[in-house]
């Protein structure tokens, strides 16, 4: 069994950026971007294969092939795993108006930059089936949350992704 977690936060300070002038000689400072994200997941080999960290389980029972490299091993279906994962990211940033201090002020526009609040979670579920060491088929399903989107005219709503790769080691 494998369970693995993350956790990263980014304090982006917007200070003396933009041109306000002509020539580029004035700069302004808006308020800073705080953006965050976390991943927890946890896989589990049915059929009783070891999973060193960072890197992949030496299978048992190929379906094609030899066997892992160093080992013999008898014909069989492989090496299954399944696995579920939660993530989130978000992104803040409060805005900034433009007020008799701006310099220039800003006749037309109110703001100089919008606020956002940018959410979104995933959940995932799937299967890795390892045919021999250097052949893996992966199934995953994932449920994607859009609790705030954050390009314009997309609506908060949930999208349902069917993925289905294959990966090739050499």
């Amino acid at each position: 069994m494998g369970v693995r977690g993350e956790y990263a936060q980014l304090l982006q300070k917007r200070d003396n950026i933009g041109s306000l002038t002509l020539g580029g000689i004035g700069f302004n400072t808006i308020p800073g971007v705080v953006g965050k994200g976390a991943y927890v997941s946890l896989s589990y080999l049915l059929s009783g294969e070891r999973e060193p960290e960072n890197a992949i389980p030496r299978v048992k029972h190929p379906v094609i092939g030899p066997g892992s490299p160093g080992e013999s091993a008898a014909p069989g279906w492989g090496a299954w795993q399944v696995k579920v994962r939660y993530s989130w990211l978000e992104g803040r940033a409060p805005g900034s108006r433009c007020d008799a201090t701006t310099i220039p002020p800003c006749p037309i526009t109110p703001t100089i930059a919008a606020p956002f609040s940018d959410h979104t979670e995933q959940f995932t579920a799937g299967v890795n089936w390892y045919l021999n060491y250097w052949v893996i088929v992966k199934s995953d399903v994932n449920v994607d949350r859009l609790r705030n989107p954050s390009v314009q005219g997309i609506l908060p709503q949930n999208y349902f992704v069917f993925l289905e790769g294959i990966q090739f080691r050499f």
